[in-house]
């Protein structure tokens, strides 16, 4: 993400997260150059609710698109888990708008100690409960299709 699209998306961040300050450009290209960004995870289980959002990257091409149906848009999916209780932002992925939300849901909590869950259907995977319950959460609140099918185990 380019350091100006990224110094607004952590000003406006800032508003929901008490405490995050909002870098300005200089200040992010030197601290992204010189080491990664790290989130403090709060020690204690937390009720985490996971859902991600799309970012336009660009508006190159949107004429392009109009005029001949070309599909490519070229987003990025910003994949977030959030405290439910305190509303703290525990964990963050970004990554490409080909990348389905079952695929991101190890790599978004195996940091996070987790008591809860709240999800949407997008995680209504096998995959998806079977970590759940192997981090400790028997009956995560993942919202389930309409056209799923229970099984019997």
């Amino acid at each position: 993400m380019p350091y100006r699209q990224l110094e607004g998306f952590i000003g406006r961040l800032s508003t929901y997260e008490p405490g995050l300050v909002a870098a300005d450009y200089t200040t992010l290209h030197k601290r992204i150059s010189k080491q990664s960004l790290e989130i403090q995870i709060p020690e204690n289980d937390a009720v985490v609710a996971v859902d991600s959002t799309g970012i336009k990257v660009t508006n190159r091409g949107d004429w392009m698109r109009e005029k001949h149906g070309k599909k490519r848009r070229g987003w990025l999916k910003v994949h977030v888990a959030v405290d439910v209780e305190s509303k703290r932002l525990l964990s963050l992925e970004v990554t490409e708008e080909d990348t389905s939300d079952r695929e991101v849901l190890r790599p978004l909590l195996k940091d996070v100690n987790i008591e809860g869950g709240l999800m949407d259907g997008a995680y209504d995977t096998n995959d998806a409960f079977e970590f759940m319950k192997s981090k400790g959460v028997d009956c995560p609140g993942i919202k389930i299709r309409e056209n799923a099918v229970v099984s019997k185990d």
